[in-house]
């Protein structure tokens, strides 16, 4: 049949097939860029992610009677791109971010439900039901969740590229799952179901050329938090000259009028109290002074003063909840992950073996 005679409901399969093995190719590709990307949480969540994404877009074509046996793998994949990309967002845009049991668990419950939707439609148009509105809603929820806390922390984020793609990461993923979710559920409401697969493979090829766009064009060494050893091995770069007036302005910030202790600090605060534009107080303390995010370098003054007053036996008797929180820690999880991170033990364990008459490092 010459490509000119299709009729519409003939192109529309075609057209569907042709967009989805294109969002397939980009996403293979995109999963390309995590895996040559330095190992970490937020690379290796993102390879998942891509991949799992492969098997989303290609789930939309007409079934292989081969390959059947496959399509619970397929559905768990597909469900697990919701919390992945959960994960991923969190992870690359917190660089303290650790998953803990909790986000497993509901990370995990997401792609389980989804394989039970599965395994229950036999039929090609299966009704509505409540487990498939519950699967909407949480997926939504995860998108949105994601998404507000990568908007949250947009201001705290030194990284410029990685700084400069939240806009774009943001729409694109937000508009790829939200659009995903709502044309599934009306196609499913309306019995529209080739209209809802084709405006899917739509969404899903340009949702993955935006993405590979963006993880290409903005390649940068510091994108992804590079290992401890990599970091040793690799050659260092040429420091850029550091501005010594305003490193001096901020030492003196920290140091005597000790501006840290508010929790609610912000970048642009430490640079309207310096007197100068907030890029330039950006630049320093990541390009100069190594932090990726200003919250590691306020809480590097938290943890020295935090650590001082654990070992001063005239403060023995003070909560280490009330010297956490009067150094400036908004949160307590916060707070025994840095302390823990930078020296160690716990802060208790590390006030008695100060106590005991051991180093206070």
């Amino acid at each position: 049949m010459a490509l000119s005679a299709l009729s519409v409901p003939d192109a529309l399969p075609l057209l569907n097939a042709v967009l989805r093995g294109g969002a397939a190719a980009l996403l293979v590709l995109a999963s390309a860029v995590f895996l040559r990307a330095p190992s970490s949480l937020p690379s290796r969540f993102g390879a998942a992610l891509a991949l799992c994404g492969i098997l989303a877009a290609l789930a939309g074509l007409p079934s292989i009677a081969i390959l059947d046996p496959f399509d619970p793998l397929v559905a768990l994949c597909s469900a697990a791109c919701v919390p992945l990309f959960w994960l991923f967002t969190r992870a690359w845009f917190d660089d303290d971010f650790r998953p803990t049991w909790i986000d497993a668990a509901v990370g995990g419950s997401y792609p389980v439900l989804g394989l039970i939707i599965s395994l229950q439609h036999e039929a090609p148009i299966a009704p509505l039901g409540l487990l498939d509105l519950l699967s909407s809603v949480g997926g939504a929820a995860f998108a949105v969740h994601a998404l507000w806390l990568a908007w949250r922390s947009r201001n705290t984020d030194l990284v410029e590229p990685r700084r400069h793609a939240r806009i774009g990461f943001i729409a694109i993923v937000s508009a790829i799952i939200l659009i995903l979710t709502g044309s599934e559920v009306a196609g499913r409401i309306t019995g529209a179901i080739e209209t809802s697969t084709l405006t899917g493979a739509i969404v899903l090829f340009a949702g993955a050329l935006g993405l590979l766009i963006i993880l290409v064009g903005l390649r940068h060494p510091d994108m992804f938090p590079a290992p401890a050893e990599a970091q040793a091995n690799a050659p260092q770069p040429i420091a850029e000259p550091l501005d010594a007036g305003l490193e001096y302005t901020l030492d003196r910030l920290m140091t005597e009028e000790r501006l840290y202790r508010d929790p609610d600090l912000t970048i642009g605060m430490i640079a309207a109290r310096a007197g100068t534009a907030e890029y330039r107080v950006r630049r320093l303390i990541n390009t100069g002074l190594g932090h990726r995010n200003v919250n590691a370098y306020l809480n590097g003054f938290r943890l020295r003063e935090v650590s001082a007053a654990l070992a001063d036996r005239a403060q023995a008797e003070v909560p280490i909840t009330t010297i956490a929180l009067d150094a400036g820690f908004g949160s307590l999880s916060v707070f025994n992950r840095s302390f823990k991170a930078q020296f160690g033990e716990t802060p208790s364990l590390y006030r008695k073996r100060v106590a005991a008459g051991g180093p206070s490092d």
